[in-house]
């Protein structure tokens, strides 16, 4: 009886070694394929924006402030928007500009939050930008590296 509790015991700690090494080997070849680069391109504008506010505000700790400008610059690197949470002025000009080596978008959590910028407008080394008019909290993503809550997101505080 000892020794089929030991194999038993063995085999289950191989089988979690095994479940370890492949969500390392994941998660090392999703970072690869998403590495940054320094691109730098044109600029496409994507215009407008008229829906409500759509989530819950991260802590104000982590909201980068940068109202009272008309025009903010958003870096967008892969998998992640630089700031990733930030408060601007209502109708202030956000230009994403795309220094990744990846397309990337930019999507509202809410359908028709704001026109979403989508991949051919942020391709590597290119900008687009949105312009929100209407007061409120604005949860977005990009829908090729994130969902509205977890990946690449980010939160814009209109007001």
């Amino acid at each position: 009886m000892r020794l089929s509790s030991a194999i038993v015991r063995a085999v289950v700690k191989l089988l979690r070694s095994f479940v370890l090494t492949a969500a390392v080997v994941s998660t090392i070849v999703v970072s690869a394929s998403c590495s940054d680069t320094k691109n730098e391109g044109s600029e496409a504008t994507t215009t407008v924006a008229s829906g409500g506010p759509t989530s819950t505000a991260p802590p104000a700790s982590k909201v980068v402030d940068l109202t009272g400008k008309s025009t903010v610059n958003i870096t967008v690197r892969d998998n992640v928007y630089q700031p990733r949470y930030f408060k601007v002025s209502p109708g202030t000009k956000i230009v994403f500009t795309n220094k990744g080596s990846n397309d990337h978008t930019v999507h509202p959590a809410n359908d028709g939050a704001f026109t979403p910028i989508t991949g051919p407008e942020l391709a590597s080394g290119k900008s687009a930008s949105i312009s929100i008019a209407k007061s409120g909290g604005y949860t977005f993503y990009c829908r090729i590296h994130g969902t509205p809550t977890f990946g690449q997101n980010g939160y814009i505080d209109v007001g």
